[in-house]
């Protein structure tokens, strides 16, 4: 008769929390502990007092240790940080120097165009200005020519000085009478220009505050995009600032934290003035005032 073989069991997956890897500290503050119940079963307090001392020594090693990765990877983490803030600053300028420069191109196109508009009125303005004076010198006048038919009529019936007097009267008259026409002509084209002048003027000004709103528009634009940056950029700053201070708790426990909170506002204020960025001590003070953790009151900032 064949023997029943069990069935395999399967070994069952340990947890993430289960697999997490102990450090060499720890396992040996582990076996000490095991050791000082030993000693402390066997009666040998003494040894049990000294296995204690090795576990305090090497406690504080191992919060010591934790401390300072909790604060090297919090550097590395704000520089970053404010690497990607300059980074899009930069960017965000580059978009400025192009949008300011697009638009004063088209700017500086229609100032051409208007230019050329203003050149081209003017001209015909005053090309129609010599041709209505052309055209009045050219014009005979109605009394002027009923003179000079009176003195051809003297003339034919040989009243020849009647007629010199008549045609000098009538010269007079149509010379009178030709610049009183030019006087109007002249009259009428200095009121033309001065008009077209001041409309001229009235294109230019209107030009040159569409300049200026759109320059303004640029800036404003760019002034939004950076206020919209820093605030992410503050917001990442404090974000990371209260996690730091969580593990900072989770590893001391009940002793004193004031000094690396310290540690770690200097650390953001030395890497925001390495990069020569606005507010450093502002941005400590909001991180401290937006912080909602129960820690110990921090003593007076240090220089940095």
């Amino acid at each position: 008769m064949k023997k029943r073989e069990s069935p395999r069991t399967t070994p069952t997956k340990k947890s993430p929390l289960k697999q997490q890897k102990i450090s060499p500290t720890t396992q040996k503050i582990n076996e000490l502990r095991s050791y000082q119940k030993t000693a402390i079963a066997n009666l040998n307090f003494k040894q049990a007092e000294e296995y204690q001392k090795q576990i305090l020594s090497l406690s504080h090693c191992s919060k010591s240790d934790q401390i300072t990765a909790i604060q090297d990877d919090f550097q590395k983490t704000v520089i970053t940080i404010a690497d990607t803030y300059q980074s899009n600053l930069e960017k965000n300028e580059e978009l400025r120097k192009k949008e300011d420069f697009e638009f004063r191109v088209r700017i500086n196109t229609s100032f051409e165009e208007l230019k050329e508009k203003h050149i081209k009125e003017m001209v015909d303005l005053e090309k129609g200005y010599a041709a209505m004076r052309l055209h009045e010198t050219q014009r005979t006048c109605p009394e002027y020519e009923e003179l000079i038919t009176q003195a051809k009529f003297a003339g034919s019936v040989g009243d020849f000085e009647g007629a010199e007097d008549l045609q000098t009267e009538a010269m007079n008259i149509a010379q009178i009478e030709l610049e009183k026409r030019l006087a109007k002509i002249d009259e009428d084209f200095n009121t033309k220009t001065d008009l077209l002048r001041d409309n001229h003027a009235r294109e230019i000004i209107l030009l040159v505050k569409r300049l200026e709103a759109g320059i303004k528009k640029v800036n404003d634009s760019d002034d939004a995009r950076k206020k919209q940056e820093w605030s992410i950029f503050e917001a990442k700053i404090i974000s990371e600032f209260q996690k730091a201070i969580k593990k900072v708790i989770h590893v001391l426990q009940n002793e004193e934290s004031t000094e690396i909170q310290r540690n770690l506002e200097i650390i953001i204020a030395r890497i925001l003035e390495e990069r020569k960025l606005p507010q450093v001590r502002n941005l400590c003070k909001t991180v401290r005032a937006t912080s909602k953790l129960h820690f110990p009151k921090a003593v007076g900032r240090r220089n940095v």
